[in-house]
């Protein structure tokens, strides 16, 4: 993903693209109801499916949102990023939270993407979802994440 060093600003020791809950569902609902109906009813299923998914992640729902979880000798830091035309950018910071402040992290199984969630010592769990071709990334973070 471009723009990540200069965002996150540290030494990145491991890093994944990651998706809001339910979002990679809802791209492939999008694309089979676009072709069978036509463009509104293609983001009307997206939309839908996305709620559905109902994850918690600082990322949000919205359409086409696309993130970068990176990790550093001392945060998790979560980009904010969009699908550019070539490859995925990251725009911005969503959140950035001490390392130590991690309790578990876990990826799950999935036929289209994996479930990837982050909980926090205070109980906040973060929601997330790993394409199958993330999955080497994903598996690396969470090496890193899990305690010594």
């Amino acid at each position: 993903m471009r723009n990540v060093d200069q965002l996150v600003g540290s030494p990145i020791e491991a890093g994944v693209i990651v998706t809001p809950k339910g979002r990679p569902k809802a791209v492939m609902t999008g694309a089979a109801i676009g072709q069978a109906a036509g463009s509104a009813l293609k983001v009307g299923a997206e939309m839908a499916a996305e709620r559905a998914g109902g994850g918690r992640s600082p990322l949000g729902t919205r359409s086409g949102k696309i993130g970068y979880l990176a990790l550093t000798a001392t945060e998790l830091v979560l980009l904010d990023g969009r699908q550019g035309l070539t490859s995925p950018k990251a725009t911005s910071v969503a959140a950035r939270v001490a390392r130590e402040r991690v309790s578990s992290a876990a990826l799950g199984e999935g036929k289209l993407a994996l479930p990837f969630d982050v909980t926090f010592d205070d109980g906040v769990c973060w929601e997330f979802e790993v394409g199958r071709a993330n999955t080497k990334q994903a598996r690396a973070v969470l090496e890193l994440l899990q305690p010594a």
